[in-house]
């Protein structure tokens, strides 16, 4: 079969719509896949009953989709997700569809684990997903009120490709004012419960991820300039935590006038690395 009909067909068969600006996700999804790998994934999906692919497992109790968002990226790994989703959107239950969406024993869902893993297609097939069934793509926070956002962030750039990916999100709009709208639907902008953002998560880490900080201040460029409940700036982190001096380099280049900025204690950056 040739491969754009194959597409059209999955794609006609799965979702009609393509809510998101630029390449099909599904075709991304399914890229190097060819149809006979799909069939093969189809079959062994369609030998699993419901029971089995919403049954929790393990001691985070993920169920079978949650549990393949995790693993190691391949081919065959992407037809079988695909294949899951497919078959649990299409019962008549809602509460099987919900099992797309549902969170698993500690607050993550299949979302966070294709993007904590870096797989950047699986990632922005389940962004798709969730946006059709009406989910907030920041994710729940954690009691720590973190998002996704921040969780890549935490993850540096082993995650930057999906991070990259994911911020760049805008709904495809169909007139003329939507496109000039282009809404975003990911956002480095939430903070947390101590004012984090995503940006203050990163300065946290021992070594510059550089990809990451880069991805964080081009989706919003003030972000070296914001403060936590604290007053502390990225840069006050940086020099209490840090370990990397290309990553003092990094946020000054960002934000040169937060040398000498003070947090609320009175402390500045100078100060912080001082008293190491």
């Amino acid at each position: 079969m040739n491969k754009c009909l194959f597409f059209s067909l999955v794609r006609a068969q799965f979702l009609r719509l393509q809510p998101f600006e630029g390449p099909s996700a599904i075709g991304m999804l399914l890229e190097d896949v060819s149809p006979h790998g799909l069939d093969e994934a189809d079959n062994l999906v369609r030998k699993k009953s419901c029971e089995e692919l919403l049954k929790p497992y393990g001691p985070n109790q993920d169920n079978v989709l949650t549990y393949l968002c995790g693993r190691e990226d391949s081919s065959k790994l992407r037809a079988q997700i695909f294949c899951v989703t497919k078959r649990l959107l299409a019962n008549v239950d809602p509460e099987v569809r919900a099992a797309v969406t549902r969170q698993n024993g500690v607050g993550s869902t299949a979302l966070d684990f294709a993007a904590l893993t870096n797989k950047t297609a699986v990632a922005l097939f389940l962004a798709e997903v969730f946006f059709i069934l009406g989910e907030d793509l920041n994710g729940a926070e954690d009691h720590h009120g973190n998002t996704l956002v921040h969780l890549l962030a935490r993850r540096g750039d082993g995650a930057a490709a999906a991070l990259k990916a994911l911020l760049a999100v805008r709904v495809n709009g169909r007139g003329a004012q939507q496109r000039n709208s282009r809404k975003q639907l990911i956002s480095t902008g939430p903070a947390n419960k101590k004012g984090e953002l995503p940006v203050h998560v990163a300065a946290k880490l021992a070594r510059c991820q550089i990809e990451t900080l880069q991805a964080l201040h081009v989706d919003r460029p003030d972000c070296c300039a914001a403060r936590t409940r604290a007053g502390d700036l990225p840069l006050h982190y940086a020099c209490q935590f840090g370990r990397d001096p290309s990553l003092l380099v990094m946020l000054l280049h960002f934000d040169r006038g937060a040398v000498n900025a003070r947090r609320n204690d009175g402390f500045t950056p100078l100060h912080l690395v001082a008293a190491r």
